[in-house]
């Protein structure tokens, strides 16, 4: 079984997501599970420009030269995947 977490937290491995997401992911390996934590401000991941290619042109690809691919394939690889994202407040 693999757990994939992608976390998107600005703050990367420095961020309290990933104290958040660390105890899940170890109880996950202690299962037995191969587990992984995706920091995403590591990755280059660009916006979409909405040029419709990947419909028509290519279809399924993207046109853009990026990280996305690789962790598209971690996605779909993974049994289990999480979203770990920051909650920013004011009080």
């Amino acid at each position: 079984m693999k757990v994939a977490v992608f976390n998107g937290s600005p703050r990367g491995r420095a961020s309290n997501t990933h104290r958040i997401v660390a105890p899940l992911l170890d109880g996950a390996r202690s299962a037995g599970a191969e587990v992984e934590e995706v920091f995403l401000i590591e990755h280059n991941v660009q916006h979409c420009r909405g040029c419709f290619r990947c419909w028509g042109v290519t279809p399924g690809r993207c046109v853009l030269d990026d990280d996305m691919a690789g962790l598209l394939d971690l996605y779909l690889a993974s049994s289990y995947v999480g979203l770990a994202s920051p909650v920013y407040g004011c009080t």
